[in-house]
């Protein structure tokens, strides 16, 4: 009978497994992912950040809609930017861009995205040569957009750093503990920060992320079968969970875990918006604060510039997103706040004394003015437009005029 069972066991996991592989292609086609760095054809791990983009990559399909990118290849340092010398010339000024996939995006041409558009407009307008240097990266959290910056970002010598903080997800992407919650995080290759009493503690990334975990063997077969899917394939789990029969078959067989009581639709990061925060949301918060304080101050120790640029879900300044996102059914028992995060957000950097700029009240004046939207409306994917970029890069350099962050025309 035993000997039946383990013949049972080793024909499920193929046929699982073997399925996985054949969902990657098929499910891609029709219900896309959200940009991760694995498995996109762009991405390659990195032991310092996790990962990043593949030096002098050109060719290969986008996350989202699969089109070929030939604008422009990876620079030779593997960030979505023109090549940049470490040398810096006398007359000038240097802005260092952090972010994640707002700073990356592949679907657009690299000269559409904000931070390229905000160098030409300074450069027309100012008197002094501008040069932005973008190290954004798909995925990044506060913890790895720190690490860019020092591992990168201080040798080209920067006159002002620009933090792009995503609303989104950047809380999330920053918590460990959160990130456990919802997933195997046994085998990260994601470098984070945790807090041990007060004090902000490096956690590296997993430098064998192959290796399974110490009490492998004693977990039953069918829960390794879930761990094999969950870290070697996230990007069908995903997926899979976006089509409901298929999600409810393989729930009943017991082959993927149920979610947490949250809505399934939506991202993780909507959970912020919640008037009652879970515990690991709330010390999600107190990280990122912690990174951001920290970023502050060693920034501030070395007499370089620094602008966090606070980037808002379309639903805080567009009713009728607002009102898609009441509408689903797992919302309806739930209350949100859709000011609460820029709330705590704004209030902690001006506590602090950190300049800031709010991206949503010139989103929604726009919005308001135009009716045009400012986002892709696609599966998996609430990235800006062109427009939205331009507008930003425009808000941006207001900004960045009106306080005096950049040297001004004579």
């Amino acid at each position: 009978m035993l000997k039946v069972w383990l013949a049972k066991g080793a024909v499920m996991t193929l046929a699982f497994s073997t399925g996985l592989v054949a969902a990657q292609s098929i499910l891609a086609d029709f219900f896309p992912a959200p940009i991760t760095p694995s498995g996109q054809g762009f991405y390659e791990p990195d032991k310092l950040l996790g990962w990043k983009l593949i030096p002098n990559k050109q060719k290969g399909r986008t996350p989202l809609v699969g089109k070929i990118v030939l604008d422009e290849k990876i620079n030779s340092v593997g960030f979505r930017d023109t090549k940049h010398t470490y040398s810096k010339g006398q007359d000038v000024f240097r802005i260092v861009i952090l972010g994640d996939s707002f700073c990356d995006f592949l679907d657009l041409p690299l000269k559409q995205l904000f931070h390229s558009v905000l160098e030409r407009k300074l450069n027309s307008e100012l008197h002094q040569p501008i040069e932005r240097i973008n190290l954004g990266i798909s995925g990044f959290g506060t913890a790895q957009e720190y690490l860019a910056l020092k591992h990168y970002g201080l040798k080209y010598r920067p006159d002002l750093v620009i933090l792009a903080f995503y609303l989104g997800n950047d809380v999330h992407d920053n918590s460990l503990e959160w990130q456990g919650r919802d997933m195997d995080v046994t085998h990260t290759t994601t470098p984070f920060f945790v807090l041990k009493d007060g004090t902000l503690e490096p956690k590296p990334p997993n430098p064998n992320p192959g290796e399974a975990p110490t009490n492998i063997e004693s977990k039953a077969p069918l829960q390794r079968i879930k761990d094999f899917a969950n870290k070697d394939f996230p990007d069908v789990v995903y997926r899979i969970r976006n089509v409901p029969l298929l999600a409810k078959f393989l729930l009943e067989l017991g082959l993927i875990e149920a979610e947490p009581n949250l809505p399934r639709t939506l991202d993780p990061g909507t959970e912020l918006y919640l008037e009652q925060y879970p515990p690991e949301v709330a010390e999600a918060w107190e990280v990122t604060k912690a990174l951001i304080l920290k970023l502050a101050e060693e920034l501030e120790a070395s007499k370089i510039g620094f602008l966090v640029v606070v980037i808002p879900l379309e639903f805080e300044f567009r009713v009728d997103e607002l009102k898609k996102v009441l509408e689903y059914a797992e919302m309806r028992t739930l209350k949100i706040d859709p000011r609460k995060p820029e709330g705590i957000l704004s209030k902690f950097l001006e506590t602090n004394h950190i300049n800031f700029l709010l991206l949503h009240p010139g989103f929604e004046k726009y919005n308001n003015k135009t009716g045009k939207s400012l986002h892709f409306h696609r599966p998996g994917d609430n990235h800006w437009n062109a427009d939205g970029h331009a507008l930003a890069a425009q808000l941006i350099y207001q900004k960045l005029v009106d306080d005096k962050l950049v040297p001004l025309k004579r």
